[in-house]
């Protein structure tokens, strides 16, 4: 053991809290890492359609070009305000929407009616990290949900 450096064994019900916490945290870095995703794509997609280079949009931002790029390569996290200023700067707004989650089979499949059919780029994170692209991933979740007593039908 290296000096200054402390062990603790956990056993029984105090193994599986720390696993737990442990777990938690991980959802919650991964829904951070893909939250900064979303952003770099929306600020590099909103770039390209305004037809402007980094160095133009962090002008019009009022930022430096280096900081774009860390935004734009999903390397700094801008926060909803800083996002929705680079978004405005390219002539785009950033809205969101509240909607609460679904409780039963029949709200989920209601929502998703009316969403037509996916392209190759449509994807669906769970918040373990697991990606439902197609119906038959969709299926296998809701009937583990079922499973484990998150989803009544």
């Amino acid at each position: 053991m290296k000096a200054g450096v402390e062990t603790q064994r956990w056993s029984g019900e105090e193994a599986d809290a720390v696993s737990y916490q442990i777990q938690q945290h991980r959802v919650v870095l991964s829904d951070i890492l893909d939250q900064m995703g979303i952003a770099a794509e929306l600020i590099r997609e909103a770039r390209a359609e305004a037809g402007i280079t980094m160095a133009e949009l962090a002008r019009r931002a009022g930022t430096s070009t280096p900081t774009v790029s860390r935004y734009e390569n999903g390397l700094v996290d801008p926060g909803a305000e800083t996002l929705n200023r680079l978004l405005r700067s390219c002539g785009k707004e950033l809205r969101a929407e509240s909607v609460g989650l679904p409780q039963s089979e029949r709200e989920l499949a209601r929502r998703f009616a009316s969403a037509g059919e996916p392209d190759a780029d449509d994807v669906t994170r769970t918040a373990d990290g697991r990606e439902l692209r197609t119906a038959e991933d969709v299926e296998r979740y809701l009937a583990e949900l079922r499973g484990d007593g998150f989803l009544v039908s």
